[in-house]
């Protein structure tokens, strides 16, 4: 799995390629770990170059949306391919994590989060 990260102002896109599988567990957790900490306003899943994904891959994704669900910041996937749609919609990951056609989609469909109220 090869992970790449740009900026689209203070959105983090991360661009996952290769196989989400049992193989590439531990690079892959450690470079989510970073989007995590990245302290970025949203992110940003782009799934074009994703070809397969095992249910490892899926715990981990699941783990990625909870702690940035704890850190108050959206994240979206896109540009799925159709035969890794299906998967996803099969075990409803897109009930967690909601799934855009496209970054373009993803970057428009961003709600900004909650600001705390000010003491």
């Amino acid at each position: 799995m090869n992970v790449t990260t740009t900026w689209r102002g203070k959105v983090l896109v991360v661009s996952l390629t290769g196989e989400l599988d049992t193989i590439e567990q531990d690079g892959l957790s450690s470079a989510l770990e970073q989007v995590v900490s990245a302290n970025a306003a949203a992110v940003i899943l782009d799934c074009a170059g994703v070809r397969y994904i095992a249910s490892l891959g899926l715990s981990i994704l699941v783990k990625l949306a909870k702690d940035l669900r704890q850190r108050r910041v959206p994240l979206r996937m896109a540009a799925v391919t159709p035969p890794i749609r299906t998967i996803l919609d099969t075990v409803q990951l897109g009930a967690l994590i909601p799934i855009d056609p496209t970054i373009e989609d993803a970057l428009g469909n961003l709600v900004p989060a909650p600001q705390p109220a000010a003491v």
